[in-house]
């Protein structure tokens, strides 16, 4: 086979590797569609819940941070020497199941709250020796899901076990207050509606993050998130996806694929549109790349 088209076959096969169908039910789809178009137009009344307590309690988040920093899987973060410098940072969250262990000059040692998707959730019960037993300094996490995907399946499960092992361990699920809040600002700021009846799509990990750190950090830096036209200025660029997943296909292909499969995408360079708006309501910085 010509090398160019070995390197086109990998590149795809690592596309439908990373990217299977996700099995959803129809009541499921159901569920998220009328959700959303029920949804009141404006943010939900200070009243409703923003964080649930997945411990059957009526907890608050216990996290009041000044400075933050959130650490994006990138791999622009590879080789970038900032882990001291993300350590700094009274507050330090990460996405999903990344790992430190072998990238702590990179990606720093601190983990202070973890933001995971509820399919990313197995993964870091697998994987908690290392990411919750031996870090001491983390104290929340926070998933995100609709209510279907927290009352069936393997998560509730998974929820149990995570409860009572780490008995001091913050577990928190975003709530609707939130939900919605991301729905609108989505909407918003892209002028896109994430679902309808032709097509869908999901708001990242990413997303939600910086939503949960809205509400407990005063600053927060982001570090390895590209700008929203980062791909378009940099067509020959063959930075990764992920500074710890191996092989990994670059992140402007996955960015490509991603703004246009019709069905179950992440819109992640769009979502950076949403992000540069709130860089300039609040104080948050991007860096590696900067986004100045």
């Amino acid at each position: 086979m010509r090398i160019d088209l070995r390197e086109r076959y990998e590149t795809r096969r690592l596309l439908v590797k990373r990217n299977r169908p996700k099995y959803t039910s129809r009541s499921e789809i159901l569920a998220d569609y009328r959700a959303l178009s029920e949804a009141p137009s404006t943010v939900a009344s200070a009243g409703a819940e923003r964080f649930i307590s997945l411990r059957g309690d009526a907890v608050e988040v216990k996290l009041n941070c000044g400075t933050c920093a959130l650490v994006s899987n990138s791999g622009h973060m590879s080789y970038s020497g900032l882990g001291d410098k993300i350590d700094e940072a009274q507050c330090v969250f990460r996405l999903n199941a990344a790992p430190t262990l072998g990238h702590e000059l990179d990606v720093g040692r601190k983990t202070t709250a973890r933001v995971l998707s509820h399919r990313s959730f197995a993964d870091l019960v697998a994987n908690a020796t290392s990411l919750l037993a031996k870090n001491t300094f983390i104290h929340n996490l926070f998933l995100y899901g609709s209510d279907y995907q927290f009352e069936a399946g393997s998560v509730p499960g998974l929820v149990e076990t995570v409860a009572e092992n780490y008995p001091n361990l913050g577990l928190h699920r975003v709530g609707k207050s939130m939900t919605n809040e991301a729905e609108e600002q989505y909407r918003n700021h892209t002028g896109k509606t994430r679902i309808s009846k032709e097509s869908s799509s999901e708001l990242s990990t990413g997303f939600y993050a910086l939503m949960v750190m809205k509400d407990v950090c005063s600053s927060i830096t982001v570090y390895g998130m590209t700008p929203e036209d980062y791909c378009r200025g940099n067509t020959d660029d063959i930075v990764p996806y992920s500074y710890f997943k191996n092989p990994s296909i670059s992140e402007c292909t996955m960015y490509d694929y991603h703004e246009k499969v019709p069905m179950g995408g992440l819109r992640l360079s769009t979502e950076r549109r949403v992000f540069k708006a709130w860089s300039k309501e609040r104080d948050i910085t991007f860096l590696n790349p900067s986004w100045d």
